[in-house]
């Protein structure tokens, strides 16, 4: 029998809720993601019954559903053993936590069938300073970056439900040099490197606002500054 290209472990979705506050104003979230027994509904912008807060950076066709994988709890636990009730899956705010693979081993445009629904790999997930806010950790949002261990998007090709348990089979990779790892790698690590920045802004399945930032970079020749992410 042919090994699945991931499992799902638990399908879930979240409304948002205060966090307490940033600059006198009220900060909220909808990171914390709770699993849904049955199969879910997906629809061009996610999972029935699942909130996104701030629009502008989350959500969206083009980032419809958020994986995350099981495993790299388990990272996290030993790396934070003074915040281990705070490490189980829906923490990162994933629609979708999984086995079977990571950053390392999905690539931008791969073209998966999981239940009734067709996905497709559209950009890695940047982490923002609510995650060290969630997590209570210091700098946590950049540690996550740093380590790459961050998720990843998909967009819905078609329609349907999915269900914990099922299994995802893997129907296309037209980009198999390019993991989320490896664009990662090159988006915080070599900034300016004009060649991979070309070839990545051709990739079939890349985001729009990822082309739109590859495109930025290649026009200034400038990148953008991240602090204010990784703090807000």
């Amino acid at each position: 029998m042919e090994k699945p290209f991931f499992v799902i472990g638990s399908v879930r979705v979240g409304r948002s809720q205060s966090i307490g506050t940033y600059d006198g104003a009220e900060r909220r979230t909808a990171i914390a993601k709770e699993a849904v027994t049955g199969p879910v509904e997906l629809t061009p912008t996610g999972f029935t019954g699942d909130e996104q807060f701030h629009t502008h950076v989350h959500g969206g066709p083009d980032k419809a559903v958020h994986q995350y994988p099981a495993e790299s709890y388990g990272f996290w636990r030993e790396r934070h053993p003074e915040a281990l009730e705070r490490f189980v899956p829906g923490a990162f705010g994933e629609n979708l936590s999984t086995t079977g693979v990571a950053e390392g081993d999905v690539c931008i445009g791969d073209v998966v069938r999981v239940g009734s629904v067709v996905l497709e790999l559209t950009q890695p997930r940047e982490p923002c300073g609510t995650v060290s806010k969630w997590f209570g950790i210091a700098d946590f949002a950049e540690e996550v970056q740093q380590t790459r261990r961050c998720g990843w998007y998909w967009r819905v090709l078609e329609t349907g439900t999915v269900d914990a348990g099922e299994e995802a089979e893997l129907l296309e990779r037209p980009n198999p040099a390019w993991s989320v790892d490896r664009v990662l790698r090159l988006w915080w690590e070599d900034p300016m490197n004009r060649e991979l920045l070309t070839e990545l802004l051709a990739l079939k399945g890349l985001s729009a606002r990822w082309q739109e930032k590859t495109r930025e970079r290649l026009e200034t020749g400038m990148y953008e500054d991240w602090t204010r992410r990784l703090t807000y």
